[in-house]
């Protein structure tokens, strides 16, 4: 708890928390990581896609 006298102990204890700057960092990282992983996704898709395209028109 703070009192008058503590405060140097008490700022060391107290854990952080997101603050408006740290908070948009953190939506930043959390949107790059899914945009990532969607781009994996749609070249994934978009190749099988056009292999299965090729395959029928070979027929």
């Amino acid at each position: 708890m703070l009192n008058g006298t503590n405060f140097k102990v008490w700022k060391e204890v107290v854990k952080p928390i997101l603050t408006p700057d740290n908070l948009q960092e953190v939506k930043i990282k959390k949107w790059k990581r899914s945009n990532r992983m969607w781009l994996m996704i749609i070249k994934r898709l978009t190749l099988e896609a056009f292999q299965g395209f090729i395959f029928e028109s070979q027929r």
